[in-house]
């Protein structure tokens, strides 16, 4: 069994050293007009960054970024994800140019055992007008043709190929497509993955299975002959153009091993009736045939969709929901004094584009202040589409007391099951304000009467010695006096306290610690559990809301661009500041990067503390 490991950890190896380091930086274009965005990738080969530190883009300013990995192989062992060998990462920045001028970007670093390596810098014109100049090559590696000790080769017979397959090809704007990649193979599958990735141009694109998630397979017949078929994505596709959309083919890299010799005939024909992702790689020495390794690449065939336009007649509430929905609404509370919030629920659920479903504006009148709503997703993704609940939670900042009504919300969508339009509407809530200072005259009235009422107490006569003990003068001082100071005590905790309500300002500055505090607690129950993706969701979370609610800016105005200076205007050291945003920059990217299982969690949570704790 030992040597069984061993010779497979060699095989491993073998594979990985095909492909060499490499730490590329590219763009599609050497001359851009100054109206004109383009996209920067930063592309690492052969290995994995444990992180990634991008360039100074100045002049630039980033209107955009993503990172993604591929290219590489996932090793299949008896159907099973056992080590995910991606060779290739990427980081795509999209640039804005903001002055005229022939500028060069400096190499970005990545991380890789210990080792930091530059990629290359990139010189780029930009011109007052004009169209784009492309570049001879994407990269410098780019046209690069493998090697022919690679062994790699096109597939073009029956025995494997890939098969890319949607539920539908003529569609509404907007309306979903499920788009399905399935490998179909009459030989041994050593490993598999994705090499090259649509665009997907014109579509919105939900990833509705996890890369990590084992393929699952089934069996069928092609004229006459029996394959096994690996489903090994799935994704959901929203139309957001009208006319012909191309979906470009999937490339997939993929090892396979036939068998060249046997000694006995019939073992190939049983070999007909394994699974052939349920591969021993053993097979290889075994006495009774001999196998030989290939390095293949698949490609799926191109698909074509038709979207067409909405029907006319669209009512004035419909916003480009397209599915079947319900919509429900509820406060947390329906009164309040001056200077606290109410929180107003609207939910809308269902299925459809549900993910591209924007918020609806409340008609409230104009004494009252409603900031940009939160939005809470509760998704479920299963190869029918996505489904679930949108809830946009809106704070709403009564300005004046009084009993108030807010109006339903009208909310329509398109129904495809249907061809029609349908509006629901939520419930009407009456609300009612209380002002303070109305509440603290009365509390001052209740002590200035308790007072007369202590006052005109009469004396009682005829008491027994233990009566005159405790009706002692003294006593009756006591009992005039400790309630009253209890009450004046208790006045000006209230007085206090509505000051704070009526101040929103400091309102929102008190409960930025708290919130953070909760933030920072999910945060290191994701670190305890090794999940780095919400990890990162919640310390970027806990930093955005804390800046918001510190400095009283609404979290929809927040970005990377102006966070520098709305915090020097509260006089934050500019160390700070710069150490905030090549923070927040590192969480960002760490988010999406498939590699954040290798970042230490412990080091990111601790800057977060020490960052809302001490420093902004």
């Amino acid at each position: 069994m030992m040597k069984k490991i061993k010779i497979l950890v060699y095989l491993l190896l073998f594979f990985n050293s095909l492909y060499a380091q490499s730490f590329i930086a590219s763009t599609d274009y050497t001359s851009v007009p100054i109206n004109q965005s383009f996209d920067v990738v930063y592309e690492l080969k052969g290995a994995k960054a444990n992180r990634f530190v991008r360039p100074d883009f100045e002049p630039f300013r980033v209107v955009g970024q993503q990172s993604y990995s591929g290219g590489g192989m996932t090793v299949i062992i008896n159907n099973k994800v056992v080590q995910d060998g991606s060779a290739s990462q990427k980081w795509i920045f999209t640039l804005l140019p903001t002055k005229v001028g022939t500028f060069t970007l400096p190499p970005a670093k990545v991380l890789v055992d210990d080792k930091w390596i530059e990629s290359n810098s990139l010189t780029i014109k930009i011109t007052q007008a004009g169209s784009s100049t492309p570049s001879s090559s994407q990269s410098s590696m780019s046209n690069i043709k493998p090697n022919k000790s690679e062994n790699i080769s096109q597939n073009n017979d029956d025995e494997i190929f890939l098969r890319a397959e949607v539920n539908k090809s003529n569609v509404y704007l907007g309306e979903p497509v499920i788009l399905n990649y399935y490998i179909y193979t009459r030989v041994d599958v050593r490993q598999y993955g994705i090499n090259k990735t649509p665009s997907f141009k014109g579509f919105w694109s939900e990833n509705l299975m996890d890369n990590n998630t084992n393929a699952k397979i089934t069996e069928t017949t092609i004229n006459g002959k029996r394959y096994m078929v690996a489903h090994i994505r799935s994704i959901a596709l929203y139309p957001q153009e009208i006319g012909s959309l191309k979906i470009d083919p999937l490339e997939v890299e993929a090892i396979i091993v036939r068998p060249v010799a046997t000694r006995d005939p019939f073992d190939i024909f049983d070999k007909f009736f394994n699974d052939p992702f349920n591969f021993d790689p053993f097979s290889m020495i075994s006495p009774s045939f001999v196998t030989q390794p290939e390095k293949i690449t698949l490609k799926s065939n191109p698909i074509q969709i038709q979207v067409k336009p909405l029907p006319s007649g669209a009512p004035p509430s419909f916003s480009n929901a397209v599915g079947n929905f319900t919509v429900d609404a509820y406060l947390d509370n329906n009164r309040c004094f001056l200077g606290e919030s109410i929180v107003y629920n609207l939910i809308i659920s269902g299925n459809g584009n549900l993910p591209l479903i924007n918020s609806t504006p409340l008609s409230l009148p104009d004494n009252f202040q409603v900031f940009d709503p939160e939005i809470e997703d509760a998704f479920i993704k299963s190869n029918n589409g996505v489904s679930g609940t949108r809830t946009f939670k809106y704070i709403i900042n009564p300005l004046k007391s009084g009993i108030y009504t807010i109006p339903s919300i009208e909310f329509s969508f398109f129904s495809v099951s249907s061809g029609k339009y349908i509006t629901l509407k939520t419930p009407e809530f009456n609300i009612q304000v209380f002002d303070p200072s109305n509440a603290n005259r009365n509390a001052q009235t209740a002590i200035t009467n308790l007072k007369d009422d202590i006052q005109y107490i009469n004396p009682i006569k005829n008491l027994s010695i233990f009566d005159k003990l405790i009706f002692s003068k003294l006593f009756v001082i006591s009992l005039y006096v400790i309630p009253l100071i209890i009450i004046i005590i208790i006045s000006i905790f209230y007085r206090k306290r509505l000051k704070i309500l009526s101040d929103f300002t400091l309102q929102k500055q008190k409960k930025a610690d708290t919130e953070a505090r909760k933030r920072l607690k999910d945060a290191y129950k994701y670190m305890q559990e090794n999940n780095a993706k919400q990890f990162f969701d919640q310390i970027l979370s806990a930093l955005w809301q804390f800046i918001s609610d510190k400095y009283v800016i609404p979290l929809s105005k927040l970005n990377i661009d102006n966070v520098r200076e709305i915090m020097k205007e509260h006089n934050v050291d500019d160390a700070v500041i710069d150490d905030l945003i090549y923070f927040i920059n590192e969480c960002q990217m760490y988010a999406y990067a498939p590699t954040s299982s290798n970042v230490d969690l412990k080091r990111f949570y601790k800057l977060a503390f020490e960052f809302i704790r001490k420093k902004i």
